[in-house]
Formats: structure tokens, C-alpha cells, sequence
């Protein structure tokens, strides 16, 4: 079975990075959905999913290594469509990944119990960014019936 959901995060004018966890199960939850595949994608190119603590911390790590990413500053591109691009917020979302796939199984994911599921944008705009939760579940055993009885 495939169930896909769609969910928003606010995000600021600095390098946010949301942990989507809850969402994911709930997510999981309502595709009843109990072993199988879940995939968080964003489809916006200065965003990326990862999977990690979500500790203060670490969070300022990533923003100092995503900084140092960016070192050729804030220079903007047009794409195709005439959008304008960061050409920073961009390779951080080509470096970080825009999706990511974990197993679950019996309704959980198979992550460690202190990491999460993060959602980062890199864009130096506050905007709504959309993220996509795809889940992928094998149907459950069916229940054996008892032969009928022969009269």
C-alpha cells in the first residue's frame, strides 16, 4: 500500500532545522501502516532532510558547517522559470540530500531512540516551506480461517 501526506513548517531568515518526527509517525499512523518504507522529501531547492540529533548543539554545529558552506555569500541566480536562486542555500540542499528514505516497523521507525528526522531549510528568506511524507507498507498477513467443518 502507498499512502503520501503532505505538511508545512514556518521557517526564519536563518538556517532552520525542524524535527519532523511526529509528523512521520502520525504520518505512519493514519496509512495504518504497520512494516515498510517512509520517505521525507522537500521540494525546494535550498531545503534538505536528514536524520539526527536535534540537540541546540548540534543544530549550531550544522549552521557553522552550512556557514562555511557558503562562504561565496549570498549570490543570487535566475533558474529556468526567471525564480531567483541562492546559490548557497542551493548546495547546502544538493550536499545535505532533499530526501530521506527509513524503514519502520510495528508503526515505529528504525532510528535511534535520541534522533530525529529533520527537515533544514538554508534560505535566508522566512517562507512556508511544504514537505512531503511517502510511506510504502506491505499488506498485513492475512487471517488464517479454519477449514469448514465436514458434516
Amino acid at each position: 500500500m502507498i499512502f503520501q501526506k503532505k505538511y508545512y513548517i514556518d521557517t526564519t531568515e536563518g538556517v532552520d532545522c525542524v524535527a519532523v518526527t511526529h509528523e512521520v509517525h502520525y504520518a505512519i499512523r493514519d496509512a495504518v501502516a504497520d512494516l515498510g518504507m517512509v520517505t521525507v522529501l522537500i521540494p525546494h531547492a535550498g531545503a534538505g532532510v536528514l536524520t539526527g540529533e536535534s540537540l541546540p548543539e548540534v543544530l549550531a554545529a550544522l549552521r557553522q558547517v552550512v556557514a562555511q558552506w557558503s562562504a561565496g555569500g549570498e549570490a543570487e541566480v535566475r533558474d529556468a522559470k526567471q525564480r531567483s536562486v541562492t546559490v548557497a542555500a542551493s548546495l547546502a540542499g544538493m550536499l545535505i540530500g532533499r530526501s530521506c528514505t527509513i524503514p519502520f516497523a510495528q508503526g515505529r521507525l528504525l532510528l535511534d531512540p535520541y534522533s530525529d528526522l529533520l527537515v533544514c531549510d538554508f534560505t535566508s528568506k522566512a517562507q512556508r516551506r511544504e514537505f512531503v511524507v511517502h510511506v510504502q507498507s506491505v499488506p498485513p498477513p492475512a487471517a488464517k480461517t479454519p477449514p469448514p467443518e465436514e458434516p
